[in-house]
């Protein structure tokens, strides 16, 4: 039945699917419909621009039929008024919201699994590696969205975000401006990650965070 449910979803969404390749895509690729998206998507700018590489056929990017439970009936929200680059394929599942702002950049590697209710808010730069998996209701962003100045100076600018290769980051987690996590780390439930974690292969939890084994493997 879900799978039904979903092929149902890719066939109501070719309109608004085409829609969004023909705003953000080269002409000639646009026509190959490679962002397929759920009639459910909500496009709240389209201005900026998408580039694929490696691979460029229908559905390489798939946005709003996949996440856990329910996750394929919510609406996903898109604001893209910078640039987003994708490496390969990527699934986005629904109630996803992706924002990048004017001059930013969002980069996602291959292989890449974001499931339900994620929020990724760039106005800088965030940068996801290949094979990562990013689980439910997770927050990135490289901003702290309001200005605090100190005697005409800015004190909170934003900075980018650069997730490593085969990450896998668990249900709950905030990841904020300025951090950077290692290769084939697993970050913990409802952690809260405000500095960079630079050991390969390491399970960390917690506010702050702290390891809790070193020298993992993790498969998807």
């Amino acid at each position: 039945m879900k799978r039904f449910l979903r092929h149902l979803l890719i066939l109501l969404g070719l309109p608004k699917s085409l829609y969004l390749c023909l705003r953000t895509l080269p002409f000639k690729d646009a026509l190959r419909v490679p962002i397929i998206v759920s009639p459910l998507t909500k496009f709240i700018s389209t201005s900026g621009k998408i580039r694929l590489d490696n691979q460029n056929h229908f559905g390489t990017i798939r946005m709003g039929f996949d996440g856990s439970g329910l996750s394929y009936t919510k609406r996903i929200i898109l604001h893209i008024e910078g640039n987003i680059t994708f490496n390969g394929n990527c699934i986005l599942g629904g109630g996803t919201e992706i924002s990048v702002t004017k001059d930013a950049e969002l980069s996602f590697g291959s292989d890449v699994k974001l499931m339900g209710e994620c929020k990724v808010i760039s106005t800088n730069k965030i940068t996801i590696g290949n094979g990562c998996r990013i689980s439910w209701n997770t927050q990135i962003m490289d901003t702290d969205f309001h200005d605090i100045f100190l005697d005409g100076q800015l004190l909170n600018q934003s900075r980018p975000v650069t997730i490593g290769n085969h990450v896998w980051i668990c249900s709950g987690v905030k990841i904020y401006k300025g951090v950077e996590i290692a290769n084939g780390c697993v970050v913990c439930a409802d952690s809260s990650i405000r500095h960079t974690i630079i050991r390969n292969n390491c399970i960390f939890a917690g506010m702050p965070i702290r390891i809790l084994r070193e020298n993992i493997e993790w498969r998807p």
